[in-house]
């Protein structure tokens, strides 16, 4: 199942897909995930910047 599939469910079809697990959980991993992704792209980018800057 992909994201947008995921997000097309209902919150009955999640709870019943994840055993009690309702949207706004999913929705808020989804974002704190998404943060986490954003942070360690960043935190790479900066670092890969200062590896080039030092050679």
């Amino acid at each position: 199942m992909n994201l947008e599939q995921f997000y097309q469910l209902s919150d009955d079809e999640l709870v019943g897909t994840k055993g009690g697990f309702g949207l706004a959980e999913a929705v808020g991993i989804a974002g704190v995930l998404n943060a986490a992704v954003q942070i360690f792209s960043a935190g790479y980018k900066f670092g890969s910047d200062l590896a080039r800057r030092g050679r």
